[in-house]
């Protein structure tokens, strides 16, 4: 079976002012499928969201694709114009923000915003796009649905305007969700409501994660696979069991 998106030997380089060159990432290669949870961990700094970034076009306009590539499906994406990103960011590759609401926009109401990624992302509209959105709120495990499309985000807590970031996300039911960090701005208590609300998402529409963490507790209730980021470098990676129970270098022991 084809992998549904290859990361294949990526070096990611950032130029700086004194002359050298930072990188980001260094021959970096991963593989998702559908249906399939990955964990890509490690510190801040690892290099974990360059990838997200990547994926989806939005690096800084100083980055170099300094080697390698990343493939949906067999076609090359790394190097896509901006336009060319259009109908694959939000259509076949959503992104949840580490904090929902620097991704919430707090003048609008929550149904603006669903109804806005609705029509864009899909031929729905009207009374059809509304009902949508409330499917989606459901879907997303968010009670009350159709009295939440009248609120801002300021009015509802933090684990459920995330849920609501999660039905944005699968709005066009996206081949690839790119999770940076979902659950890092909620409480502890409201933590694994929330993830097991993703993990039902991903199986239930085949959707393949990428969860960025530095949360091992988070990998070990969510991940089938992990990658193990240090300093840009790949320090290990495999089954997500494995890796937890029994990992082959010292840093990915330290991590546990």
């Amino acid at each position: 079976m084809s992998n549904l998106i290859t990361v294949s030997d990526l070096t990611i380089a950032y130029p700086m002012s004194d002359g050298e060159i930072f990188r980001a990432l260094k021959n970096i290669s991963i593989e998702v499928n559908r249906g399939q949870i990955v964990g890509v961990v490690g510190e801040s700094g690892a290099g974990k969201s360059t990838i997200g970034k990547t994926a989806l076009g939005l690096l800084d306009e100083n980055a170099i694709i300094e080697g390698g590539s990343i493939s949906l499906e067999g076609e090359k994406i790394s190097d896509l114009s901006e336009a060319g990103f259009s109908p694959i960011r939000g259509k076949r590759i959503g992104y949840i923000y580490q904090n929902p609401m620097t991704a919430l926009n707090p003048v609008l109401t929550i149904g603006e915003q669903l109804l806005e990624t609705i029509e864009a992302h899909t031929e729905k509209r009207g009374n059809e796009a509304k009902a949508y959105a409330i499917e989606l709120l459901e879907q997303a495990e968010v009670p009350e649905a159709e009295d939440r499309l009248s609120k801002f985000p300021h009015q509802l807590s933090g684990g459920l305007c995330q849920r609501i970031v999660f039905a944005i996300a699968i709005c066009a039911r996206p081949d690839l969700i790119i999770a940076d960090e979902p659950t890092t701005a909620l409480d502890v208590t409201v933590q694994k409501a929330v993830l097991d609300t993703l993990k039902k998402l991903a199986k239930q529409d085949n959707i393949a994660i990428i969860l960025i963490t530095h949360d091992m507790g988070v990998v070990a209730e969510m991940c089938d696979y992990v990658y193990v980021l240090r300093y840009g470098g790949m320090v290990e990676h495999g089954p997500a069991e494995q890796v937890l129970a029994h990992p082959s270098k010292g840093y990915s022991r330290g991590l546990m």
